[in-house]
């Protein structure tokens, strides 16, 4: 596969959308923050070394990990 190259504006996107995503521990239940820290489902399950992917990618764009709730 290619390497993705990224503009300044993309990565400031994906950083912005990547720090409001979050991750029930427990499940592994995908969801976005708002508000008072209210969580939103997607109904996405993400398994263990999906979770890692997603957490590798938003550090690779600056988001030191994808938030984790109870």
């Amino acid at each position: 596969m290619p390497e993705v190259q990224l503009t300044s504006e993309e990565i400031a996107v994906l950083r912005s959308t990547l720090s409001k995503f979050a991750i029930r521990g427990r499940t592994g239940e995908l969801g976005v923050l708002h508000g008072l820290d209210r969580f939103v489902s997607t109904q996405l399950i993400l398994k263990k070394s999906d979770r890692d992917a997603l957490n590798a990618i938003a550090a690779k764009v600056g988001v030191r990990a994808i938030n984790e709730v109870k």
